[in-house]
């Protein structure tokens, strides 16, 4: 069951996005977690965050957005689980 969708917005900070995703997966919770990262404005190297033990839905927006606009872009896109229950929003420095 992936009833917990995390939401993750990069503004250019691919190491703390790694770093945190690293941190979700140690969690006991983690096999409960779905992740969607969106990278508000271009950064390579972000194959790396695929080495989790959850799904990722990686977003790369054309043109930057604002915090809010990415995060509700997250919550309206279908989940990539149906049993999606708790919506968390999360910063890159956590």
């Amino acid at each position: 069951m992936r009833d917990i969708h995390v939401s993750i917005v990069s503004h250019g900070q691919l190491q703390l996005v790694i770093d945190l995703l690293n941190d979700i997966d140690s969690l006991p919770s983690s096999p409960r977690i779905q992740v969607s990262v969106t990278f508000n404005i271009s950064e390579a190297g972000f194959g790396s965050l695929h080495e989790v033990s959850f799904p990722i839905n990686v977003v790369n927006n054309l043109s930057p957005k604002g915090y809010g606009a990415n995060h509700n872009s997250a919550f309206l896109s279908p989940p990539l689980s149906d049993e999606r229950r708790y919506f968390i929003v999360m910063n890159t420095d956590l």
